[in-house]
């Protein structure tokens, strides 16, 4: 079976022009290298180096390969990236909601400008509906949190809500409480998202 160090060993070979070079800069031995090139290029069917008194040159099949190996773990490192940058709530999306009224207040507006500066890569889906249709998408699970403006007794019953001085509130999942100030809260709540989605139970809680 073909496997990623393989490519890198591939890779670091073709690179260097020099089977010892590049068992020098994997930080492995020249013979354990040289083996598991052979076994690399009896599982392909070809030969990818040619061996030379000095070192060794890419073949035509060589040369395929390598090209290929090199994307290959560039798309492995990006993978890896996108996972800690999901798991730090960097990236993922979020369905946030709004009634007309918050749509253009300057807290909202500041908040939605903060977490794009801050978490460029979180994907944000808009939605713009009433307070009671809003609450409504938290509970059921189709919002992730929302900007509403409402009496204090629902919200404190009924979702994890932040106070804001003019009487509106950030209504979202108990996961989502602030920390700070809201900005981070969504960053968590995406973290959140990403790694482990909350049933709507979870996402109705008091502060």
């Amino acid at each position: 079976m073909i496997e990623l160090r393989h490519l890198r060993y591939a890779v670091a070979v073709a690179e260097e022009g020099h089977i010892t070079r590049a068992a020098a800069r994997l930080g492995i031995q020249q013979p354990p290298l040289s083996q598991q090139i052979r076994a690399l290029e009896a599982a392909i069917g070809a030969p990818l180096f040619r061996r030379q008194p000095r070192g060794v040159e890419l073949t035509a099949a060589g040369r395929a390969f390598v090209g290929k190996a090199r994307a290959i773990l560039r798309d492995a490192d990006l993978a890896v990236e996108a996972a800690r940058r999901a798991s730090r709530g960097q990236e993922g999306q979020l369905a946030i909601g709004f009634t007309s009224s918050a749509a253009f207040h300057p807290f909202v507006t500041g908040v939605m400008r903060e977490m794009r500066e801050r978490a460029p890569a979180i994907t944000l889906s808009l939605e713009e509906a009433s307070t009671g249709e809003l609450i409504a998408a938290v509970e059921a699970d189709r919002l992730d949190a929302a900007f509403v403006r409402a009496p204090g007794e629902r919200l404190e019953n009924d979702h994890a809500s932040a106070r804001r001085g003019d009487g509106g509130r950030i209504a979202g999942p108990s996961s989502a409480r602030p920390q700070g100030h809201p900005p981070a809260d969504f960053a968590g709540l995406a973290r959140r998202r990403a790694a482990d989605p909350l049933p709507p139970s979870d996402r109705a809680r008091p502060l």
